[in-house]
Formats: C-alpha cells, structure tokens, sequence
C-alpha cells in the first residue's frame, strides 16, 4: 500500500510539474510577444493609450517595460522555481 502511495504522489508532482513549466513557456511567450509589440509598434501602443491617459511618452515606456519586467520576476518565482523544486524532489526520489 505504501509504494501505492508513493507512486501516486510521483505521478501528481510530476503532472504539476509538467503544468507549471508549460506556464511558464506560455508566459515566455506572452512576454516575448509583448517586447516584439513595444520593439515594432511602439508609438502606434502609446497613441492609443495616450487618448484614455494623460501620460507621456517615457512614463507609458516606464510603465510598460516596468511591468514586463514584474511579469518576468513573477513568473520566474511562481512557476520556474517551483518546477524546479519539485524536479529536484523527484529526482532524489527515484
């Protein structure tokens, strides 16, 4: 019964393991796709938002890549860490 349990609570970490890095790849992507958006269409990104705020140029810069800099760390600390943890534990386990 015990290697019954053990088994199973493998299979769970390595099922949330599996989650955890494809949401980190998908927040990679996300990102990537946001830094591609402020490489190439910038200035089309800050019109838009310039109507609904009263900002300028560098805040709205600031602003963006402040935040995709947050979104990196959380993602990191949230699901690249984490995975990496629990790999670990596997990894000793076997």
């Amino acid at each position: 019964m015990k290697m019954n349990n053990s088994t199973n609570r493998n299979e769970s970490l390595d099922a949330l393991a599996q989650i955890l890095i494809r949401c980190f790849i998908m927040g990679l992507v996300f990102l990537a796709f946001c830094a591609c958006f402020m490489v190439f269409a910038n200035q089309y990104a800050y019109e838009i938002h310039s109507k609904f705020f009263d900002i300028t140029k560098q805040q709205f810069d600031l602003i963006c890549y402040g935040w995709m800099g947050l979104a990196k760390l959380w993602m990191i600390f949230v699901f690249l860490i984490p995975y990496i943890a629990i790999r670990l534990v596997l990894g000793k386990r076997t």
